[in-house]
């Protein structure tokens, strides 16, 4: 049963390689273990399309938002 739900908005998050992509990552991946339902919206270069590990975002309900030029 979930806690309660979560949003986090976040410019950079993982997998971007930012140095501002660690703290909101690794913030939404304690909430999702501790039984919150974590929804996170992040900016995604056109260059960056990667997908993050599944294992490592467990949990979480990721939407990525193309940033236009």
């Amino acid at each position: 049963m979930s806690k309660g739900a979560v949003l986090i908005v976040s410019w950079h998050f993982y997998p971007s390689p930012e140095v501002g992509a660690k703290r909101p990552s690794e913030t939404a991946i304690h909430l999702a273990r501790l039984g919150y339902d974590v929804t996170v919206l992040r900016a995604r270069d056109r260059e960056f399309a990667g997908r993050p590990d599944p294992d490592a975002l467990d949990g979480l309900d990721i939407v990525s938002v193309v940033i236009p030029r």
